[in-house]
């Protein structure tokens, strides 16, 4: 029986990404903040967006995201504040109005998962004024 909390499960995911990122495991990171770093987020499935979302803003609204869902499998995401330059005639609508802060972030990449350019969604969160973010199309990521 594995005791470790979900923060630690977290972090050694955390790792285990930044790993295969290190071993050449392909172009995973594709978001650069304006610093010239390559914010690591990951979350389970089950978290509330707004909780993910804020963690994004610790490294000023921008991140790699790595989203771990059921059965194994991983789900990668990029995510960049509304000031970052985007083709805004490529991102397409959620059609879902302003996502609920209590949603979680597996039912957020099932949304999402139908935009093929990236999206932008309104998110308001409770304890920033951060409300805009722009989420790439998720994918799968390779075993």
């Amino acid at each position: 029986m594995d005791v470790r909390t979900e923060r630690e499960q977290r972090d050694l995911f955390a790792g285990t990404v930044l790993r295969a990122v290190a071993q050449g495991a392909g172009p995973l990171l594709r978001v650069t903040a304006d610093d010239g770093t390559r914010p690591v987020v990951v979350a389970f499935d089950h978290e509330l967006v707004s909780d993910v979302l804020n963690r994004v803003s610790w490294s000023g609204g921008y991140a790699n995201l790595f989203v771990i869902a059921g059965e194994g499998k991983m789900i990668r995401a990029s995510v960049v504040p509304p000031s970052a330059s985007l083709d805004e005639g490529a991102a397409e609508s959620l059609g879902l109005g302003a996502v609920h802060d209590d949603s979680t972030i597996g039912m957020l990449m099932a949304n999402v998962s139908t935009a093929r350019d990236g999206l932008t969604v309104q998110v308001r969160l409770p304890r920033n004024a951060a409300d805009l973010s722009s989420i790439s199309a998720p994918e799968p990521v390779p075993a």
